[in-house]
């Protein structure tokens, strides 16, 4: 095949364009992903920020870091949620955002000798009963409401799925 001159020169253009386009990607793509790993260590501060605040009761920084995107069932290491830090120290109207904003009344951690503390656990054995009682009404399954459940029942299990339950027909 043969090339007009002026071809040749918008050849060896597209040519070295080409080459300094790879030459940018490859410059480029480690600060890509460190910008992920960044972005990835900023949502971890974010989160233990938001589990500082609800311990501490500072509800405008709980709005504040639920607002900037904070995981409202983020965990630490040791499985503390905020929801739990704030229904152990008594923060009631956090705990009420928190539940507004989805917190997991589920979520579960190993302490005190127990496998499965919640965080109704935690607001129980601080004595915050209507903290209690607004995480048993989000759903949050306590010990203390079940036998309660039970007694109202006439014995029956709290489960609709367990064999104790009673039928309308009993």
């Amino acid at each position: 095949m043969v090339y007009h001159p002026s071809q040749l020169v918008n050849l060896m253009l597209a040519k070295q364009l080409f080459r300094q386009l790879l030459i940018s990607i490859t410059i480029l793509i480690p600060f890509v992903f460190a910008g992920a790993i960044f972005a990835g260590a900023a949502d971890e501060e974010l989160n233990a920020d938001l589990i500082k605040a609800a311990f501490s009761g500072n509800l405008p920084e709980v709005e504040r870091l639920l607002g900037k995107g904070a995981d409202v069932n983020a965990k630490r290491d040791n499985g503390i949620t905020a929801l739990m830090g704030a229904s152990i120290e008594g923060h009631r109207e956090i705990v009420v955002l928190l539940l507004a904003k989805g917190a997991d009344v589920g979520a579960t951690v190993n302490m005190y000798g127990r496998n499965g503390t919640t965080a109704c656990d935690f607001a129980s054995q601080a004595d915050h009963q209507e903290i209690v009682r607004l995480l048993v009404n989000a759903g949050a399954f306590h010990e203390e409401r079940a036998e309660t459940v039970r007694a109202e029942r006439g014995g029956s299990s709290p489960d609709t799925n367990q064999p104790g339950r009673r039928s309308r027909r009993d």
